[in-house]
């Protein structure tokens, strides 16, 4: 329906709660989650061709799990002013969808429409939005000061708004535009410009963030020459913890540089995300233009970014703050840059400043970018030069989207977990040990019985469950949460049920070291077991789903959070916290790196890609060779059939896609047929 023709429905149309504007399809794949579930959007087509209204409903029929044809799309015409699919006619898109929702008529074959969804708290509207007047220039069009009224409560915020006037821009175009506005919206930290929605349901687009004070961080450089090195020490920690986060997601941001940081309120806050991907690498179209000056060597070669590239062009950003916010590279051309850093040069930093951090951004600038420091390494290091105490970001960033939601008059569900009193909530069927105070259980190295395991789980489950109510969920569990919800699409009532459960599932991960190397992480426990270790396992299992009444979908869910807390076991502040309150940090550490991660069984081949971020190069390479089912090359994991594609029936691409998509290429097609044939040999390996 072109916007002619339909512009007598138009008006009303856009009141509905369920008209979501110009939402692209990579959107709307991402919020409809439900059989039935349906939206109304405007499509944005070629130039010269028009507008049409859409239906975008969810429909997934087992046993389909190409997730790319579970939302259907259906283009709404006009004729002689009333609107249908295929049909039957009706004088409005509203008495076109009521007719559906009320009779169950299919819309086409076996599609129904059950329930509208309504626009999330990140739609805007655009009544709520004041501009005042113009900054400067975007990528897209303008970029205004403005005014953001909330939703709920009237309160109104400052903001920084960007424009993107349909008419101006190429299909392409809106859809970056959009893109930078998805990724944008998974932020919420401190040191990353808060992004409080898009306006899509009419022209022009507005994207609204935070306003900064200062402004473009290199611009106030400029104006302030005088701050002092502590100060600016301060600002690289910042722009450390940002970018921190980002890696956590994992997203390469492929453009940091002091002039897409803002700085207000005595913050650094990374922004500008039109170039940034999803996942820990990404390959370059070596045709399209590159900020040369702030390029790591690999990306100058072969334009490969990744998260090592974005820590080189950190460094490089340092340089800025530390010289004024001048352009690297000063009195060099930008061919002369690219040939002077692939051939080892590097620029000079103040002799004023201290050694440690010359000495670290050096690091940052090693030519092979395995030798460079992770951005998580780079912040720890920084905090212990400069004596600065790390804030708490996880409840900083809850607190952050909490206040979003409820100004924007959502029902918010607090996913923090209430302190059910002093004792240990077990599993049923298992009892107690007589003293939960006795954390380390030593016993010689000898054969065990099925019933001793049992014992060994309880004193592991009840040393986990104490140390999650010191320290774990305070730091780790609304992240936890958050991933659970945006990566296996949990609502809030599951992902809460499944962080009760995490103390289990680490037991059962600490169980699997104990198995896999016959070494416990309680103390000096060595155990030979004898053919135990399925029977435990589908304890654990069946304990988990009748405790926490989770249905075979859920239990899924509960098994892919192993993912996130072996991640947890091989974090430096994990370990250092399991070591004041439980175990010997040294043990930890050798069942974390060495002996969870290589078992390779049916299922645990994707731990082996889990765990190539957090190992060093060669220790990869000697472990991985060992199996012989994994060889390294040119810093991409490649997956060999001989071994075990046959026996998955995968064939050589889809192998490769689960060792590329378990290490954060989300994007990569086909990894969802791999996870699902995985998800059967896991349970299969609980229950044969």
């Amino acid at each position: 329906m072109s916007t002619s023709q339909g512009s007598s429905h138009l008006v009303p149309i856009e009141k509905s709660t369920y008209y979501h504007g110009f939402l692209p399809r990579e959107d709307v794949k991402m919020v409809l989650k439900t059989n039935g579930e349906f939206l109304i959007r405007i499509s944005e087509p070629r130039k010269g061709e028009p507008r049409s209204h859409i239906l975008s409903v969810f429909h997934n029929q087992p046993p389909n799990i190409d997730e790319e044809t579970w939302i259907k799309h259906f283009v709404i015409k006009c004729n002689e002013n009333k609107v249908f699919i295929e049909k039957n006619a009706f004088p409005s898109i509203q008495e076109l969808v009521d007719h559906h929702l009320k009779t169950k008529d299919s819309v086409k074959d076996d599609v129904f429409l059950i329930k509208a969804l309504p626009r999330q708290s990140w739609e805007l509207d655009h009544e709520n939005i004041e501009i005042i007047k113009k900054l400067g220039e975007g990528a897209f069009g303008e970029v205004s000061m403005g005014k953001l009224k909330f939703r709920k409560g009237g309160k109104t915020v400052n903001v920084a708004i960007k424009q993107a006037k349909l008419s101006n821009l190429t299909k392409d175009q809106i859809k970056e535009f959009m893109g930078e506005a998805r990724i944008m919206r998974q932020f919420g930290h401190p040191h990353v410009v808060r992004f409080y929605g898009v306006a899509a349901t009419t022209e022009p687009l507005y994207m609204v963030m935070e306003l900064a004070t200062n402004g473009a961080l290199d611009s106030y450089l400029k104006k302030n020459p005088d701050l002092s090195i502590e100060k600016k020490n301060e600002m690289i920690l910042q722009a450390a913890w940002g970018l921190e986060y980002l890696h956590s997601k994992p997203v390469v941001h492929r453009d940091i540089a002091a002039r897409n940081c803002l700085y207000g309120d005595g913050r650094v806050k990374i922004s500008d995300f039109g170039l940034t991907r999803h996942g820990i690498a990404y390959q370059a179209d070596p045709h399209k233009k590159a900020p040369i000056r702030w390029l790591a060597v690999e990306v100058i070669r072969q334009r490969l970014f990744s998260l090592k590239s974005d820590v080189w062009a950190y460094a490089i950003m340092s340089w800025e703050i530390y010289n004024n916010g001048i352009e690297p590279y000063p009195g060099m051309m930008v061919a002369e840059v690219a040939q002077k850093v692939l051939t080892g040069y590097r620029m000079e930093l103040p002799a004023e400043l201290n050694q440690e951090i010359k000495n670290l951004i050096a690091r940052a600038w090693a030519e092979n970018e395995n030798e460079r420091p992770s951005m998580a390494e780079i912040a720890m290091e920084l905090q212990r030069i400069t004596g600065t105490v790390r804030p708490d970001f996880v409840a900083m960033e809850a607190q952050i989207k909490k206040e979003l939601i409820m100004a924007n008059n959502l029902t918010h569900k607090s996913h923090a977990r209430k302190n059910k009193g002093a004792k240990a909530k077990m599993p049923k069927g298992i009892n107690s040990i007589p003293n939960s105070n006795d954390t380390l259980f030593y016993v010689p190295r000898v054969r065990i019985s099925f019933k001793d395991l049992e014992r060994c789980l309880v004193v592991i489950y009840t040393s986990v469950e104490r140390f999650l109510r010191l320290e774990f969920l305070s730091k780790f569990g609304e992240v936890i949460v958050h991933r659970l919800e945006s990566s296996y699409d949990l609502d809030d009532i599951t992902a809460e049920k499944v962080i009760d459960t995490s103390p289990i599932v680490l037991a059962s991960c600490v169980l699997d070291a104990v198995l896999i190397d016959q070494h416990a992480l309680v103390g000096t426990l060595e155990i030979e077991f004898s053919n135990s270790d399925k029977r435990i396992q589908t304890k654990i299992l069946k304990e988990m789903s009748k405790t926490f009444q989770l249905d075979d979908g859920q239990m899924k869910n509960v098994l892919q959070t192993r993912k996130i807390m072996y991640n947890c076991l091989a974090d430096v502040d994990i370990v250092s916290s399991f070591h004041e309150h439980i175990i010997d940090m040294k043990v930890l550490k050798e069942i974390a790196i060495e002996g969870i991660f290589f078992r390779l069984e049916s299922v645990s081949i994707r731990k082996v890609f889990d765990s190539t971020e957090f190992l060093p190069k060669n220790k990869i390479q000697s472990k991985l060779h060992e199996t012989g089912n994994v060889r390294i090359s040119n810093r991409r994991y490649e997956v060999m059939s001989e071994k075990f594609a046959p026996k998955w029936n995968f064939n050589v691409s889809l192998a490769r896609k689960l060792g590329i998509s378990s290490m954060g290429h989300t994007e990569c097609t086909g990894h969802q047929v791999c996870a699902s044939k995985l998800f059967s040999l896991y349970q299969q390996s609980f229950t044969d």
